[in-house]
């Protein structure tokens, strides 16, 4: 159980207390990935500071696949996640992909020289270490970019050791 001013938190991320700063037109719900507990938390703080609302938290990238499918399944979509680069080693490309494939857009949170800080174009950026002006912008970037227009419902599914046949 993670306890933080958001309120306690199952293993998975989902929050038990919703209670959170009064929400407003601007207040977006947000998904954070981020194995680092330390940074998690500051991430979180200052995502609160900006008048957003933590929906839920992973530290991996299996921990996240389940963790959106737990919040589908209650109706819950992110309207923006906040992924680390570097995952204790482990790439993201699998969660942003998903995220950006359902029309949720992605923050990438890294180090410029990190390769997933790169990887895709439609993401937005902010380097660590994190600031409210970085995240601020970051989240300022989303609203520019075009939406996908993916099935923001549909489940989401890791992508790994899985190859589509070419239609003949």
């Amino acid at each position: 159980m993670i306890g933080t001013e958001h309120g306690a938190r199952s293993e998975l991320g989902i929050p038990r207390n919703t209670s959170q700063k009064k929400s407003t037109k601007s207040c977006r719900r947000v998904f954070v990935v981020e194995d680092d507990p330390q940074q998690a938390l500051r991430l979180e703080d200052l995502i609160a500071d900006l008048g957003h609302r933590i929906i839920a938290t992973a530290t991996s990238v299996d921990a996240a696949f389940a963790t959106l499918n737990d919040l589908r399944d209650g109706g819950i979509v992110p309207d923006v996640a906040v992924v680390d680069a570097d995952l204790a080693g482990e790439a993201p490309q699998r969660i942003i992909v998903a995220l950006d494939a359902r029309g949720v857009p992605v923050v990438i949170a890294s180090l410029p020289e990190s390769p997933a800080y790169a990887m895709r174009e439609c993401c937005s950026r902010v380097k660590k270490p994190l600031t409210h002006e970085g995240l601020r912008c970051a989240f300022a970037e989303i609203g520019k970019r075009p939406m996908l227009g993916g099935t923001r419902l549909a489940p989401f599914r890791s992508t790994s050791g899985t190859k589509r046949k070419k239609a003949t």
